[in-house]
């Protein structure tokens, strides 16, 4: 991973503020609980009574990735860890959880101790670079990049599935600021979408603690 790249994305957050939520593949994520189309995530399923709240830790799993990339040049694996932190960084920031963790050792009991743990589980089930020359001629969508994310959340004592999404992003780049972010290479906008999908989570999850609403869209988006 180039250690200024990523620090350039998560902290200015410039490449992926052009990606658009579109509808999720049908790929990874259960059949057996109904998934509503949320305005700002993708598919989403929360189980009854479920906001996010009375968790003192989130300790968040390795992020797993079966997207297969034709490119050379653009690792998955690393991708999967830099979604991983940025997924730390935008869940510390809705200040729902008093601690966002990677530490496995937050999963092993202590003596005296026995602190309710929310576990999220990810993986990036689709990575397309896209196609650079058409993003930076043609834009309006030719050549866009994309990319796909399932997260779980379970209950660490009762293993009991709490929160699943299916988010799909997908940046055109082209014309104006795209056009600028176009001349650079794929790996850094695939790198801001997943910013942008670690975001996303942090508003939903902020917002059903807040008031406890899937707020669904009032049509499907289809591109």
């Amino acid at each position: 991973m180039k250690k200024g790249i990523f620090v350039l994305v998560l902290g200015l957050s410039l490449y992926g503020c052009g990606s658009m939520s579109v509808r999720p593949l049908d790929k990874g994520f259960s059949k057996d609980v109904e998934m509503k189309h949320d305005k700002d995530l993708g598919r989403v399923y929360l189980a009854p009574g479920f906001n996010f709240k009375g968790y003192d830790i989130l300790f968040i799993s390795d992020i797993s990735t079966n997207a297969i990339l034709p490119k050379k040049g653009i690792n998955p694996d690393e991708l999967a860890v830099f979604f991983k932190h940025a997924l730390i960084e935008k869940l510390k920031e809705t200040e729902v959880f008093p601690t966002v963790t990677d530490d496995v050792s937050v999963l092993s009991s202590k003596e005296g101790q026995s602190p309710k743990v929310l576990i999220l589980e990810g993986a990036i089930s689709d990575l397309q670079p896209g196609n650079k020359a058409l993003r930076a001629v043609a834009g309006l969508g030719a050549g866009a990049v994309k990319a796909q994310v399932e997260i779980e959340c379970k209950d660490n004592s009762t293993k009991q599935m709490l929160f699943k999404s299916s988010d799909r992003r997908a940046d055109p780049g082209g014309i104006g600021l795209g056009g600028i972010i176009a001349a650079e290479d794929s790996e850094k906008m695939l790198m801001g979408t997943l910013e942008t999908v670690a975001k996303a989570h942090g508003s939903f999850i902020k917002r059903i603690a807040s008031n406890g609403k899937i707020e669904e869209a009032t049509e499907d988006n289809s591109r």
